[in-house]
């Protein structure tokens, strides 16, 4: 049997340029809630750059996360705070709370989006939640949206700092599978961060459209069989 080798290119690229931070609100000193969720989050194109935090109830218990407390220079202390926008609850049509985490950097605006969580109140079981997110990173030039991911939060913060953090951004995997349909084979391809969201699309903010293609080469040896594009999403 021959081997045919895969390969699949990305037509996608996010450009870092350095932007000035936005005057923060005064911090919490400690957190309001009994069960406050603490998280370190890695975010850039690059790695290495890592914000600690956690979700916070500005009513006590019971009310939902409604706010998140950011250091975002490692110093340990928390000079950020996010208030987060409010949702409908899909079963009882009241608006609550939806935790969102939003970090300015290298030029790019990521934001975590803990939707599950302001569904339903979630229980801690035992010293940790894991929880569905999706995130999305956005710049001048592009907009991409990653879902179907999960995330661990903590009820003690030196857990979750001997955690690995949250990544967002960089570097990030394709997800193939191939199957048969006649006389013809189909290709999947999916594009994954390291926990497991898949990118659901990516578009031009300059006015031109989605990114909906990339490009899909299949050889075995010198000879190619197939050099097309491919959606995703």
């Amino acid at each position: 049997m021959k081997r045919i080798a895969l390969t699949v290119c990305l037509l996608l690229a996010v450009t870092a340029v350095a932007v000035g931070g936005e005057p923060a609100p005064a911090p919490t000193a400690a957190p309001i809630s009994e069960q406050p969720l603490h998280f370190r989050i890695e975010v850039g194109v690059r790695p290495g750059y890592v914000v600690s935090g956690w979700l916070d109830e500005s009513k006590g218990t019971g009310e939902g996360y409604d706010l998140v407390l950011l250091d975002l220079d490692g110093d340990g202390t928390f000079e950020t705070k996010q208030v987060a926008p409010t949702q409908k609850n899909y079963q009882t049509q009241k608006d609550v709370p939806k935790p969102t985490i939003t970090i300015d950097r290298e030029g790019a605006k990521w934001a975590l989006d803990l939707y599950s969580l302001g569904q339903r109140r979630p229980t801690v079981k035992g010293d940790s939640l894991a929880t569905y997110v999706k995130w999305t990173v956005r710049t001048e030039e592009l907009y991409a949206y990653f879902i179907n991911g999960r995330v661990t939060l903590y009820a003690d913060a030196a857990k979750a700092k001997a955690a690995k953090p949250i990544r967002l951004g960089p570097p990030f995997t394709f997800d193939t599978g191939s199957s048969q349909r006649g006389p013809d084979a189909l290709l999947r391809v999916g594009l994954k961060d390291g926990n497991g969201c898949t990118m659901r699309l990516a578009r031009d903010n300059a006015g031109k459209g989605p990114y909906r293609y990339i490009k899909v080469q299949l050889h075995s040896g010198e000879k190619q069989f197939l050099d097309t594009n491919a959606t995703y999403g």
